[in-house]
């Protein structure tokens, strides 16, 4: 795999066990700060190993290899491991497309729905209610967070209140075009 890279988050100095980070990497208040030194990137074509320490939006998740290299691929959650093979560098970032789920998280359960994963729309639908929840609220405050901190009038955050019909209320598809294999056949449709 590539060249090794420096990764920690810190609260007050101390750095924290790695199966936390993605509960803290996107948010940059309260002494928590994230750091990474990156020496060198992947190759293009590479495959590789690693655990999702966090996943930022929109569904990118962060895998962290054992070298500590790191690649953003689409469709994995947090503290699951996964296989992977690089298929962009972008300004020494590695972008890959995720192979297989090696080992699910913990807190991931079966999807309901016969379409999962082909239609694009619920793409935390695995995790429980309440993480989804936690999941979207980290995502949102990392997003806005920059911004808000800029204006005068302090952010007073509220939290996400749940929708009581858990299941059965998403209206969003998400439609692929362009080609599944370099310079092959263009397609339009659902994922797969």
């Amino acid at each position: 795999m590539g060249a090794k890279s420096n990764i920690g988050v810190y609260y007050g100095g101390v750095q924290m066990h790695p199966v936390f980070w993605f509960l803290y990497l996107e948010i940059f208040s309260d002494g928590f700060y994230f750091t990474q030194k990156e020496e060198q990137g992947m190759k293009k074509g590479e495959r590789g190993e690693g655990i999702v320490v966090t996943v930022k939006f929109p569904n990118k998740g962060v895998v962290q290899c054992a070298d500590g290299t790191l690649c953003t691929v689409k469709n994995g959650l947090a503290v699951q491991r996964v296989s992977f093979a690089v298929r962009k560098m972008r300004k020494g970032k590695a972008e890959g497309q995720l192979l297989e789920i090696l080992e699910p998280a913990e807190n991931e359960t079966e999807s309901r729905c016969p379409h999962f994963g082909l239609c694009g729309g619920c793409s935390y639908q695995t995790l429980p209610y309440e993480a989804q929840l936690a999941l979207k609220e980290t995502q949102v405050k990392a997003l806005l967070e920059p911004v808000l901190a800029k204006q005068d009038i302090p952010c007073i955050w509220e939290p996400i209140h749940p929708n009581p019909q858990v299941y059965e209320y998403r209206n969003k598809m998400e439609f692929s075009f362009g080609d599944g294999v370099k310079d092959g056949p263009l397609e339009l449709g659902m994922h797969k």
